[in-house]
């Protein structure tokens, strides 16, 4: 899997956008076992403008690994001065998950694809 990010400011306003790529020995394991969903809200870990590791929380939000991408966050630099810490923990964050999922999905045995020749008889 290939993961995407991109990060943005526009009027004070922090965002950032995370897209999957998905290679062909993973569609089969998807195909197969079904495509993991990850929470991309929940506690969230950052560390502050101190140095200091933090948490903080976002309503649970669930979205499948590949079709429910790309993905959008966005903190208001004017409302929270950690905006920039907050934005770069959640993307660490939802990398970590993205990565566990997959691990998790090729977990699995390699799928087996059926036999389906025809013989004319």
């Amino acid at each position: 899997m290939i993961i995407n990010t991109t990060k943005t400011i526009v009027r004070n306003i922090r965002a950032a956008t995370i897209a999957t790529e998905v290679n062909s020995r993973e569609v089969s394991f998807i195909d197969a076992y079904g495509e993991p969903q990850l929470n991309v809200g929940g506690t969230i870990p950052y560390i502050d403008s101190h140095s200091a590791p933090q948490t903080f929380i976002l309503p649970d939000q669930y979205v499948y690994m590949r079709s429910s991408f790309p993905i959008q966050q966005s903190f208001d630099m004017n409302a929270d001065p950690e905006a920039a810490n907050k934005l770069t923990g959640w993307i660490n964050e939802i990398i970590t998950r993205l990565t566990a999922a997959k691990t998790t999905l090729m977990s699995n045995p390699y799928p087996v694809t059926p036999d389906v020749s025809i013989i004319e008889v």
